[in-house]
């Protein structure tokens, strides 16, 4: 058996057949103990010297041992007493073209395994798998708040191209902080609100009163909760357009819809 080979072979074969880490960490060292014994087709390892080379205690070899019997990676047999080291044979994994649903055949010796009927089923889940989704987890997290962040800056920045004013800035966002806190709210919604609040005043001349009255109409939005801007209830002797009830049920409903898709 090459050394090198088998163990590109066992790479191979591991995606295919997944081990828990301990008994990676197993098969490793029986990989080492055997070519020390210059490639046995059965060896003898003793439970101390694979505690040393693994770093596993008696019942965690145990159950990786019998994790790669089960899944035929190699055969074990035990020693003829408490005192006697057991008996390994590595399956040569070269020899075989390995499919998904296929599996190493017995090698010509047939060691007896009286183990294995006693192995646990609860054998430990691949760690490298919990590892890779937990960053996975993490990084849609991070994402999806620097999405958040992005999202709530584009807001800002629309509102702040929209004025220079900065109360009627300062309103726009206390308007936007309250409805966000409502439902969702989308980038077009915004877009649509401020130009329904450009509307309601695009009749007033001076700049001054046209600013003064967004500032009034926004602030009647906050006070009563509106998830839009309506026209003031003095708007038309300010030269507003004429908004009647019928118009701002339909633009109230249609706009309700934007901001929570």
């Amino acid at each position: 058996m090459n050394y090198i080979k088998q163990l590109n072979a066992f790479y191979d074969y591991l995606p295919i057949n997944p081990l828990s880490t301990n008994a990676i960490s197993l098969y490793g060292a029986l990989l080492h103990i055997n070519n020390k014994c210059n490639w046995q087709t059965v060896f003898s390892a003793a439970l101390l010297t694979l505690r040393t080379f693994t770093g596993l205690n008696k019942q965690a070899i145990e159950r990786a041992r019998n994790e790669l019997v089960q899944k035929k990676y190699i055969k074990f047999k035990k020693g003829s007493n408490q005192y006697s080291a057991g008996r390994y044979e590595i399956i040569d994994l070269q020899r075989f073209n390995l499919t998904e649903n296929d599996t190493p055949n017995d090698t010509a010796l047939n060691i007896a395994n009286d183990t294995t009927n006693n192995a646990p089923n609860d054998i430990p889940n691949n760690t490298a798998n919990d590892t890779i989704n937990k960053l996975k987890h993490k990084q849609i997290k991070k994402e999806k708040k620097e999405n958040i962040v992005r999202e709530e800056k584009s807001f800002d920045e629309m509102i702040e191209e929209y004025t220079n004013n900065e109360n009627l800035q300062r309103e726009l966002k206390n308007h936007l902080a309250i409805r966000k806190r409502k439902g969702a709210l989308t980038i077009r919604g915004l877009e649509l609100g401020l130009h329904n609040l450009s509307a309601l005043t695009n009749k007033i001349s001076s700049e001054e009163e046209k600013v003064k009255i967004k500032i009034e109409i926004v602030q009647q939005s906050i006070r009563g909760g509106y998830p839009e801007f309506y026209p003031l209830k003095n708007q038309k002797k300010q030269g507003g357009i004429n908004y009647n009830y019928t118009q701002r049920k339909q633009d109230e409903a249609i706009l309700e819809q934007l901001y929570e898709n």
